[in-house]
């Protein structure tokens, strides 16, 4: 997230617009050159 210059915060934000409401259901996450962030959730 340093990397990206993303806070912890932001990062939640997008997980929530997508339906996501903890990092632990989220397998890999990430960040696209556009600046969107792309999720791979795990399989239910």
């Amino acid at each position: 997230m340093r990397r990206e210059l993303l806070t912890k915060e932001e990062l939640m934000s997008h997980l929530h617009e997508n339906g996501i409401e903890h990092f632990s259901e989220v397998e890999n996450a990430f960040v696209e050159g556009d600046g969107n962030i792309s999720m791979v959730p795990y399989d239910k």
